[in-house]
């Protein structure tokens, strides 16, 4: 079976083999079912900006504030 056939048959479990709603309906059946199965392994609390999409360079930012940013709780 490949990988497009293995993906095709989870979104069957979750959409229904008869589904006929467009995708905007079809995304917000699967993330209502993200939502209520998917477990993280920790609690999470708040969101992070990821340190490669900030701006340090043009700022003067540079090694010592992105280990500040990640030192935080």
């Amino acid at each position: 079976m490949s990988k497009y056939d293995e993906q095709m048959k989870r979104w069957d479990a979750i959409l229904g083999d008869d589904f006929e709603g467009t995708q905007e309906d079809g995304l917000k059946i699967f993330f209502k079912h993200l939502k209520s199965n998917l477990q993280l392994p920790c609690e999470v609390s708040r969101l992070v900006p990821a340190m490669d999409s900030m701006p340090r360079h043009r700022e003067g930012k540079g090694i010592a504030e992105k280990r500040r940013l990640k030192s935080r709780p």
